[in-house]
């Protein structure tokens, strides 16, 4: 039991990094009209993206 705990904790922090890597691509690559169809909020990401985030955009 404690292995399956163990393996499911490391599933689901996965998919939490994976689900924000996509967050990051979609403000990155698509104008902000498309995001609610992603499930942000209006206002969430309305800051423009900074020379750091292009910077982290570049790196992946």
């Amino acid at each position: 039991a404690q292995q399956l705990t163990t393996a499911q904790d490391q599933l689901m922090e996965e998919l939490e990094n994976n689900c924000a890597m996509v967050k990051k691509l979609v403000r990155f690559e698509l104008p902000k009209e498309y995001w609610p169809e992603f499930g942000f909020r209006q206002g969430e990401y309305a800051a423009k993206v900074t020379a750091d985030s292009e910077e982290e955009m570049s790196a992946m």
